[in-house]
């Protein structure tokens, strides 16, 4: 997901992890925190929703409704 989907969803970034949808998007063979900021700037998603376990019910009503 973006950054920009997920603050229109209202999902707390609290519960993302950075991560790299699609390999092709990785230039190189390293991936790095300016590979990430990058991939950002350029609107490519770069969060993946991590739940940690906690009930559903005491997630947010924006993730309970996503």
């Amino acid at each position: 997901m973006t950054d920009e989907r997920a603050k229109q969803l209202g999902i707390p970034k609290k519960y993302f992890v950075r991560a790299i949808g699609r390999t092709r998007d990785v230039p190189t063979a390293e991936v790095t925190q300016e590979t990430l900021d990058s991939l950002r700037a350029k609107g490519r998603p770069t969060l993946l929703l991590a739940l940690n376990g906690e009930s559903f019910d005491d997630f947010p009503e924006a993730l309970k409704s996503y």
